[in-house]
Formats: structure tokens, sequence, C-alpha cells
């Protein structure tokens, strides 16, 4: 058996995060998804495949796109269940004050 001339297979795979398509999504998303909502990683993939008339992008290429134009994921922190009522946030900063 001989070994075959794989020469051919040596180029480098197309890009599917181009300059321009990064460039797009940077445009698109300063508006909100079609569905409502927020962005996230599905939702930019379902965007590139109707930009670059796939019929599907996996969801690992959209969260890839997203870091590639700095994106981050910016959500609230959660509140604490044991924290104290305003009244109570209220009242120690009345009393707190005397015991310094």
């Amino acid at each position: 058996m001989a070994l075959g001339d794989l020469r051919r297979h040596n180029g480098a795979p197309r890009r599917l995060l181009t300059p321009d398509l990064l460039d797009r999504l940077q445009v698109r998303l300063r508006e909100p998804p079609p569905n409502g909502g927020v962005w996230s990683s599905g939702k930019v993939a379902a965007w590139m495949a109707s930009e670059l008339g796939r019929e599907k992008v996996a969801v690992q290429r959209g969260w890839d796109a997203l870091r590639a134009i700095g994106w981050s994921v910016q959500a609230p922190r959660p509140s604490n269940p044991n924290a104290a009522s305003a009244a109570d946030q209220a009242a120690y900063k009345k009393t707190g004050a005397d015991r310094r």
C-alpha cells in the first residue's frame, strides 16, 4: 500500500469569522434580537447562518464571534436573600454612626 500525495489538503480551511462578518455583527448587536430578550451565542449563530446563507452554524461559532468582538456577558449581581430591609438599613444608619 502506497502513501497518497496529500499536498492538496495542506491549505488552511476557509475562515467563518471574517472581519467583514464581525463588523456587521457589531452593527447588528446594537439592536435587540428578532425574537426579543438578550443576545446569546445561539442567537448570534442563527444570525450568522442567515448572513452566510448556511442552514446552520454551530452555537460555539456564535460564542467565538462574540468573544472576537470583545463582547462580555453583562448581568446584574443577584441580590442577597438575607439582606436587611430598607427600614432596617435606615435604622442602622441612624444608630451606626453613634457607635464610632
